[in-house]
């Protein structure tokens, strides 16, 4: 398959995957149906990426060692749409980083995979442990939560509804640093 083949049916499937999302739950869709076709525009996401426009903005004040912030965009006929957002956060003992993914057809995050990673030493950059959570949404409503422990964390609770809300300001500010969001 050459590689123009491969781009078109990557685009293609990225650009109907969201149709997929577009149910809201009701009816015959089951949590593990939407957790599916998310993992599927997840994959589609990643292996689009090297097609996409790449921009990259510093992150200030938001770590002691500063930040960076890349932005992926797919250009279409009537539209630009912000695919992923990925935040790295560097600090003396480690660093994190929040990656946010977001349905085409209707610009609303769909997943977010956190990652904490500790060094052996200070400023080392040799990553000694690390933790991972992930949070899968559908039209913004935090839908499961797999903790560190890869365990599902009970939802609704007051944890979650205070995770949704911290994980819906920083993806509104890192949309506003990258220019796609307008500065409130």
């Amino acid at each position: 398959m050459t590689f123009l083949v491969r781009a078109v049916a990557s685009l293609t499937l990225l650009l109907t995957a969201p149709s997929l999302l577009a149910q809201n739950g009701q009816g015959s869709s089951s949590i593990t149906t939407r957790l599916q076709r998310i993992r599927k525009l997840y994959a589609t996401t990643e292996a689009t990426l090297k097609n996409c426009t790449r921009v990259e903005r510093e992150i200030e004040g938001q770590s002691t060692e500063g930040g960076i912030l890349t932005a992926y965009y797919l250009k279409g006929k009537d539209k630009i749409a912000v695919l992923k957002l990925e935040a790295i956060y560097y600090g003396e003992s480690g660093k994190a980083s929040e990656e946010f993914y977001f349905d085409t057809h209707d610009g609303s995050l769909v997943f977010v995979l956190r990652t904490d990673s500790t060094y052996t030493e200070p400023l080392s950059g040799v990553v000694k442990s690390r933790t991972e959570e992930r949070f899968y949404f559908t039209r913004g409503e935090l839908i499961t939560w797999i903790d560190d422990a890869r365990k599902s964390v009970p939802l609704p609770s007051a944890a979650s509804r205070e995770k949704t809300k911290e994980l819906f300001d920083s993806v509104n500010r890192l949309l506003e640093l990258s220019g796609q969001r307008e500065k409130k």
